[in-house]
């Protein structure tokens, strides 16, 4: 089994260390921790960017040791053109370098947010949503359907609303409203989201019992709280509602 390094411990470690670095105990010292933090920062900050791959800004799920393999949704293997737009990878990160900004003041900090906000509007589908990749040739983005699971189109936004209010930048803030206009056109009139959108019908089932025809979708188009979907829908709006307010 290949050892990895796996982003979903930075989705802790990271802002652990920001944390410590606001409140330090008298037995680590603040600077001790600032130095860790900015050797974790660092180390993140180089892996967008290796001999093997050139995706600025985004990242993904999982990376061996030697930074020639990386895994999001599939094995990436040295494939140089791709990342992962939903958590814990390229909004998950951001969010790290943009709380470390915070704590720290350090503008490298802020600086490396908002080249991972740049990549998730690279990877914003011409719809307003998300995939789970983010391809730097655009060819994914020209047939990939948005998806709600696992907060695919949630985080993002979520993500871009802060570093929006962070930067004052207006290419966040627009691209934040153009993912939200999108949950709006895609959430039923029941008040709910599908697992995926545009949907191949709009047709409701009309009972638990139905038997689908061949092809129809079901969970694509249908009322889906899998893996977090109108859950995390609902909670985005209401970010939004605070945030907009």
């Amino acid at each position: 089994m290949i050892k990895a390094i796996t982003n979903k411990l930075g989705r802790f470690l990271l802002p652990f260390l920001v944390t410590a670095a606001t409140a330090a105990s008298a037995d680590v010292t603040r600077q001790e921790v600032e130095k860790s933090l900015e050797k974790g920062i660092d180390f993140y900050s180089k892996l967008d960017k290796t001999k093997n791959w050139n995706t600025p800004g985004g990242f993904t799920w999982s990376y061996s040791l030697d930074l020639k393999q990386r895994w999001g949704r599939q094995d990436l293997g040295e494939e140089s053109t791709r990342a992962t737009a939903q958590e814990p990878a390229t909004p998950t990160v951001g969010l790290a370098f943009l709380d470390a900004y915070k704590a720290t003041g350090n503008k490298k900090y802020l600086e490396l947010a908002e080249r991972a906000g740049d990549a998730l509007i690279l990877g914003q589908l011409k719809d307003g949503g998300w995939n789970h990749e983010i391809d730097y040739t655009g060819e994914v983005q020209k047939t990939a359907r948005a998806e709600f699971k696992e907060g695919k189109i949630q985080v993002p936004i979520q993500y871009l609303m802060q570093l929006f209010q962070e930067t004052g930048n207006k290419k966040y803030d627009l691209s934040a409203r153009k993912g939200l206009e999108f949950m709006l056109n895609a959430q039923f009139k029941e008040g709910a989201w599908p697992l995926t959108f545009p949907l191949t019908s709009r047709k409701m089932l009309p009972n638990p019992n139905w038997e689908a025809p061949e092809g129809f979708e079901f969970l694509e188009n249908n009322i889906s709280f899998n893996d977090g979907g109108s859950s995390t829908c609902m909670e985005t709006m209401l970010i939004a509602y605070q945030f907009y307010k």
